[in-house]
């Protein structure tokens, strides 16, 4: 235990260290300096499923791949400090509703350019990419939901679920 004068200075000194080292303004997401992270977490951010459209193009000219898959999207950044660039919805599952079962695996593709500013909410539409072959056997009329994640290029954290869609089927 340091006593008399000697324990002052190393009080302050230690104060001052503190103060440098923590960011300003606790539980603010803006903070700057040296503890500020090159790239937020991923968990500001939140993903909806506005809308899906998915069905079977089986005309008499069936394609390699018949499933058609189109979902909208909504991605809101809820920090008042962080943009985000570099996202994307690189995939998806489809599962039958009644058994839980897995029916396939989609890969997506879409123009949205992968970035949302601080307290915004970018809206955009995800395209299932046709395959060379068939990915399942298209459960026409059957309900199924669709989880789809978002990726910052170093994982896919983030996901949602769909309501139930009835899978429709064209003859």
């Amino acid at each position: 235990m340091l006593q008399g004068e000697e324990a002052v200075p190393r009080s302050i000194a230690c104060l001052l260290i503190l103060m440098l080292l923590l960011p300003s303004g606790c539980g603010n997401d803006r903070s700057e300096g040296p503890l500020r992270p090159s790239n937020p977490p991923v968990s500001l951010l939140r993903m909806s499923i506005l809308d899906v459209v998915v069905y079977a193009n089986l005309m008499p000219m069936v394609p390699p791949d018949p499933v058609i898959c189109e979902v909208t999207l909504a991605v809101e950044n809820r920090s008042s400090g962080y943009p985000f660039s570099g996202l994307s919805v690189p995939s998806g599952y489809m599962y039958r509703s009644s058994d839980n079962s897995f029916l396939g695996f989609f890969r997506f593709s879409s123009a949205w350019d992968g970035r949302v500013g601080p307290s915004s909410i970018d809206t955009f539409t995800v395209r299932k990419r046709q395959e060379d072959a068939a990915i399942f056997s298209p459960p026409c009329g059957e309900d199924v939901y669709l989880y789809i994640f978002l990726s910052d290029g170093r994982y896919s954290g983030l996901a949602d679920r769909s309501t139930g869609i009835n899978f429709q089927c064209v003859y």
